[in-house]
């Protein structure tokens, strides 16, 4: 089956497509685009400046919230409320697709698996748990709404495991059809983009602590970039177990894809199916930031002194802390990015979701949050 959101790409949510290009590997191209007649500093510059908006919004006046969590409103409001030159496009759309990507690659060098003892093993069994909950109740929606079955499948596993990625590498091995898989995607991803949003401010109300919060937007959130930004934006312990937490729901994504193949192929009476590979489930973005987390947590970053000679006029010499680096990095891009998505979210693009397949994809998002809540405060973590 060939899956195609070129046309989606071109519409209101073409920013769903690179986020789910980074979490989902080789089996979406990346969206059609004009060639570029326009530089692309003139929008990355933009977004440049929103992001240095929103830390100084941070620094000077809403101190305590992280500069992502102001980005994304800034810039959907910013790309809603005014129509942005055209020579300003592509490097908004590059910002998404590159530099948001690099922003999250770097968070590497936040994450210490040593950590993952720190948010337990009750926390792992969260995510097996909740994504067998999620699949159930995707059939029990399918039945009482009627929607059809591979489209609740969709939803449920995205939903479940990790938003667009889950349903682009599910959907070949379902056959679903593509009005499915954009109306998945697009449910998904605006769910995501609200939880994302509204997740920590709900748990700033009820005083959750940082690895409570952590493990909660882990299990809660759809997409990984939407699950770092809001743990980030709580607080860096949040963020941390936010991270690994998602990473544990992502390992799912194999096993869960492999048994669903296997259940329809016996349906299928011989058709044939696409066979997966190592970036169907692993793809380059999140291997990029294993790599990254496991070199920093083999103590394998170095620490750069740079000597100059006495009596010279640099003096004795000094050090770069290349952790500290990366980390300022990755914050900046990421805020780049959460900016630069919000400019390409429009509203209007709610309208191409449809009524039934969205409240079914809000009920087993809302059920999700309350599960993993419950559960958080039941068993701790």
């Amino acid at each position: 089956m060939q899956v195609s959101m070129n046309k989606p790409a071109q519409g209101d949510y073409a920013w769903a497509n690179y986020l789910i290009y980074m979490e989902g590997g080789a089996e979406l191209p990346w969206p059609v685009e004009e060639p570029r007649k326009h530089p692309l500093w003139h929008g990355v510059l933009f977004v440049a400046a929103l992001a240095a908006a929103a830390y100084a919004v941070t620094a000077f006046g809403a101190k305590g919230i992280e500069p992502v969590t102001v980005a994304l409103p800034l810039g959907l409001l910013i790309g809603n409320l005014l129509k942005l030159p055209e020579s300003w496009k592509s490097g908004i759309r590059y910002t998404v697709k590159s530099i948001l990507t690099l922003g999250i690659i770097l968070l590497g060098v936040r994450l210490n698996f040593g950590d993952v003892l720190k948010v337990g093993a009750s926390a792992m069994l969260m995510s097996a748990a909740q994504v067998v909950l999620m699949l159930a109740l995707a059939m029990l929606i399918q039945r009482a709404s009627g929607i059809g079955a591979k489209q609740a499948t969709l939803l449920g596993i995205g939903t479940a495991i990790c938003g667009g990625s889950a349903i682009i590498a599910t959907a070949p091995v379902i056959d679903a059809e593509e009005r499915d898989i954009a109306f998945a995607v697009a449910t998904v991803s605006f769910l995501g983009l609200g939880t994302m949003f509204l997740l920590p401010l709900v748990a700033k109300a009820l005083g959750m602590d940082d690895k409570a919060f952590g493990v909660w937007a882990g299990l809660s959130i759809h997409q990984t970039p939407q699950v770092v930004a809001a743990g980030f934006a709580y607080s860096n312990e949040a963020g941390q177990a936010a991270t690994l937490v998602k990473l544990a729901r992502v390992c799912l994504l194999a096993p869960l894809v492999l048994a669903l193949g296997f259940v329809y192929r016996k349906r299928a009476d011989g058709k044939k199916h696409k066979r997966y590979g190592l970036y169907d489930f692993l793809p380059p973005m999140v291997l990029g930031l294993l790599a990254l987390a496991i070199v920093h947590s083999l103590g394998l970053v170095p620490q750069l002194n740079l000597q100059f000679p006495q009596g010279s006029l640099a003096g004795s010499g000094f050090g770069l802390d290349l952790l500290g680096i990366g980390k300022t990095a990755s914050g900046i891009a990421i805020a780049m990015g959460m900016a630069a998505v919000g400019l390409e979210t429009s509203f209007r693009s709610l309208r191409n979701i449809g009524l039934r397949p969205f409240l079914a994809g809000l009920v087993m998002a809302v059920a999700g949050i309350l599960f993993s809540f419950f559960a958080i405060r039941l068993f701790g973590v």
